[in-house]
């Protein structure tokens, strides 16, 4: 049974029905800085603003969600979802400051001088591990995050090494390298993918990998 298409249904239904609210809560006049906007801070600024917490989100990109805008393709995760999730917590009355990186030019001590009363650090965990031996400094070698950011944001815009790309290699077995040759192929390139270990080994979810040709063997053959 797809326990998960399930709740995706009644995820949609129940978005399909019912428009963005959220019930009135008793404020504790207290403030809470959270960095990042991707699902952790998601998570954190909702359940805090359910509690009557007042709440800022600081996302130093352009638009809210984190990975879940930036990385994970629409076919998969669709933005209307994202935006959504970001409606409700406008809702609960978390505000949402895009386009403000947290670093030394604003500091965690700076939120504190501004009154926040305690910081949730959620900056993800965005920087690739290239394999060994491969140069990503070389023209049309991306780590996956940066390509599938690129195809998410900028589909019309999009690099002539991706976008032109006839043929394509993923070097990698999980979710993130299916989810990098899924937007090839839909790009219209050939797709090779390699990964240093067996099919079975591979961490990507079993529905997402094509099972390997099996040919019956006869006596004699």
């Amino acid at each position: 049974m797809g326990i998960g298409r399930l709740e995706r249904f009644v995820a949609d239904w129940y978005a399909a029905r019912h428009p963005v609210s959220a019930p009135q809560v008793e404020k504790k006049g207290k403030k809470v800085a959270v960095i990042g906007s991707g699902p952790a801070g998601i998570a954190c600024a909702g359940d805090l603003a359910a509690m009557g917490y007042d709440v800022t989100i600081f996302e130093k990109l352009t638009y809210a969600g984190g990975i879940l805008t930036y990385g994970i393709p629409q076919f998969v995760l669709p933005n209307s979802v994202v935006d959504r999730e970001i409606e409700t917590l406008k809702a609960r009355g978390v505000e949402i400051v895009t386009g403000t990186p947290i670093d030394k030019d604003k500091s965690v001590d700076d939120l504190f001088a501004a009154g926040y009363e305690a910081i949730f650090v959620g900056n993800g965990a965005d920087v690739p591990q290239p394999p060994r031996g491969l140069d990503t400094s070389l023209t049309g070698v991306w780590s996956a995050n940066d390509y599938l950011t690129q195809v998410n944001l900028h589909n019309d815009t999009l690099p002539a090494n991706i976008k032109d790309a006839k043929r394509v290699l993923v070097v990698g077995g999980g979710n993130v390298a299916v989810d990098a040759v899924r937007c090839a192929r839909r790009l219209g390139a050939e797709t090779i993918m390699v990964y240093r270990r067996t099919i079975a080994e591979a961490p990507a979810r079993r529905d997402e990998i094509a099972p390997p040709t099996r040919r019956t063997l006869r006596s004699g053959n």
